[in-house]
Parts: structure tokens; C-alpha cells; sequence
């Protein structure tokens, strides 16, 4: 099969040609604020589920204030923070709800209630900022929900749009890899990538997989308590660096709510590598390095520059990459046509 990638005409674009790179991007350097963007729901009608809830609260909360070295103080939190209080209070505001999704901001919002209605009589509790505990929430959720990557592909390397917003105004190129299908599911390929650094001599190979986007009317969120394992870990050395296999499952799951897109974006046709981190990265740790073979065409952009065309050519001549060379030209009504250049 055949992959596209649209690429932006800049100094970045010439640097990934000569050393054969594909950049994953951050969330922040998306175009739609809403990918790579995932929504927790903290919903439950299980009694179980919400005392879950009530025992990561209350060990947040308790854990900012150890510092005061003031046990009256812990012990009035962990009062308040017990199902037979706060616990309740939640299953009853839940009850209320007519929809069975509770965001982020709405289980801050129950708190800030709780806290206001409760605090003023609690004994012990006068340095008690809620605020605080929602900065700490923010922060930890933040670390495993938007510090993954992507690199995007297409299907389709005329569509119109994407020469315009992704490719410099048709200014830039399009390139265009081969790829193989997964055996057991049509909607995965494999892409040959190989390691910058040699091993005893060699790259090492392997593929990574790239992955059809859905379309939904409305993105999944994810289910807080299929994921409070990891909430409840994250000074684990093998949950930040994924290293052991038991926590691939939770970076799986977030990878499927990564691979969708709302529907009017379906013309893209997109496909999407995405790296789930449970740790900050640097602009440099997100560089995979293709297998030059896998890159069979190069497309330019139907208002791209002899100049360009003629860097293109002499950098690609400096790998071992043999595409062959397109130009797109703009057919009055119906949109792009190609040619061989």
C-alpha cells in the first residue's frame, strides 16, 4: 500500500529528506486543538468505582499537605476525604446527572461545592486549598495524556485542502512511501524504520505500525477508572518508560482515542504513527529514521519553486532513496492532476 505525508516548506523538510527522518508531533503543534487531547470521564453509578475515586483524592490531597508537619490537620483531610463523606457526595451528584459522563472540570466543580459547604465547620482545616489539589490533578494528568506524538499520513496525495494547509500553500511536497499491509488487520500497516546508531556494526530494523483514523460524530473519552492504576504509579520507573508489558495495555487504550478525528475531517483519509509517553519529550526524541527504500515518490506542490525542485533532487541523490519525481499542476475546475517530471 501507499502512504502520503505532506510536508511544510521550511529547512526542517530538507533536514528530514537528508537523513531519511520522520518527526513526530507534539500535541501542541497540532493543528486541532482536540488531538492528542484526551478526556477523562468520571462517571460511575459502582459504589466500588467511586470509593476508588474518594481513596486517590484523599491521597492527593493529604500528600500536599504533609509538609505542614501538622497531624491535626492530615487527619481532619482524611475525615473529609472518606466515602462516608466526600464518597456520598459524589454518588449523589452523579445520580443527578442526566448524561453518564462527568468531565474533568465537573468533578473540580463537586469539589469546590464540597469543600465550601464543609470546610467552614471542619476543626484543623483552615489551610485547606482546594485550588491546590486541582493543580496537582492537572499536572498529573497532563503527564500521560498529552505528552504523546504523532506523524501523519494520507491516502490521498491530491487532495486540495491538504496541498494548502499542510504543504506551504502547494509551495511544498508530498512524499510517498510503500508500506505493508498487517496480514491480520486492514487497518494497520508496517513501516520500516531502522536505528541511527549502529549495532555491532549494523542498523537495526523493525517496523512500526501505522494506523487507519475513524471518523466519529463525537471522540471517546477515557474511562478514569480503567486507567487509576496509572494514575495511582506515576513515580514508576517502568510505567514511564513503558518498559514492562503490563503497562502496555493502559498505553494502548489511549492510543486508540489518539487515532480518532471528528467526522468533518474524513476527506484526509488519514492514517497516523502514534508514540504514547507517559513522560515530558524533546523535539529530538520524537525522530524515527526510515528504511530509504520505502520512500518511492516525491510529489511537488503545484506552485513549488525550480529551486526547490532542484534542492530535492540534489540532497535525495546524497541517500540511498530512489523515487520517482511528480508534478502537480492545477486543473482549472477539477482540482490536481500529476505528472512525471
Amino acid at each position: 500500500m501507499k502512504l502520503y505525508r505532506y510536508r511544510p516548506l521550511n529547512e526542517i523538510l530538507f533536514k528530514e529528506l537528508l537523513y531519511s527522518e520522520i518527526y513526530l508531533a507534539s500535541p501542541i503543534e497540532l493543528n486541532d486543538p482536540l488531538d492528542l487531547n484526551g478526556q477523562l470521564n468520571f462517571f460511575s453509578e459502582n459504589e466500588d468505582e467511586i470509593k476508588a475515586l474518594v481513596r486517590f483524592l484523599s491521597k492527593q490531597m493529604v500528600a500536599l499537605h504533609l509538609s505542614h508537619d501538622n497531624y491535626s490537620l492530615v487527619k481532619s483531610l482524611m475525615d473529609l476525604f472518606s466515602y462516608e463523606r466526600l464518597g456520598l457526595y459524589i454518588a449523589a451528584d452523579f445520580a443527578n446527572r442526566n448524561c453518564d459522563v462527568a468531565s474533568k472540570n465537573d468533578l473540580f466543580e463537586i469539589l469546590s461545592r464540597f469543600c465550601r459547604e464543609n470546610v467552614s465547620v471542619e476543626k484543623g482545616l483552615k489551610k485547606l486549598k482546594v485550588e491546590d489539589l486541582f493543580t496537582t490533578l492537572n499536572n498529573l494528568f497532563t503527564q500521560f495524556l498529552n505528552n504523546s506524538s504523532v506523524a501523519c499520513f494520507s491516502r490521498s496525495y491530491t487532495n486540495f485542502l491538504m496541498w494548502s494547509h499542510y504543504a506551504s500553500s502547494h509551495t511544498g511536497i508530498c512524499l510517498e512511501f510503500e508500506v505493508d499491509i498487517d496480514p491480520q488487520n486492514n487497518d494497520i500497516c508496517n513501516f520500516p524504520v531502522i536505528s541511527n546508531a549502529l549495532f555491532e556494526g549494523k542498523c537495526i530494523e523493525w517496523k512500526e505500525d501505522v494506523k487507519a483514523v475513524k471518523y466519529p460524530t463525537s471522540l471517546s473519552n477515557l474511562n478514569f477508572y480503567n486507567y487509576l492504576p496509572i494514575f495511582d504509579n506515576e513515580g514508576d520507573v517502568d510505567l514511564m518508560n513503558l518498559s514492562k508489558s503490563y503497562w502496555h495495555q493502559y498505553a494502548h487504550g489511549i492510543e486508540s482515542v489518539f487515532l480518532e478525528k471528528l467526522a468533518p475531517w474524513h476527506e484526509e483519509e488519514e492514517w497516523r504513527l502514534v508514540h504514547v509517553s507517559f513522560k515530558e519529550t524533546m523535539p529530538e526524541d520524537r525522530i524515527l529514521k526510515f528504511n530509504d527504500s520505502a520512500l518511492t515518490g516525491i510529489y511537488f506542490g503545484a506552485k513549488a519553486l525550480e529551486k526547490t525542485q532542484y534542492r530535492v533532487r540534489n540532497i535525495l541523490e546524497e541517500t540511498n532513496s530512489s523515487p520517482v519525481f511528480y508534478k502537480c499542476n492545477v486543473d482549472g475546475t477539477r482540482g490536481i492532476r500529476v505528472e512525471i517530471k
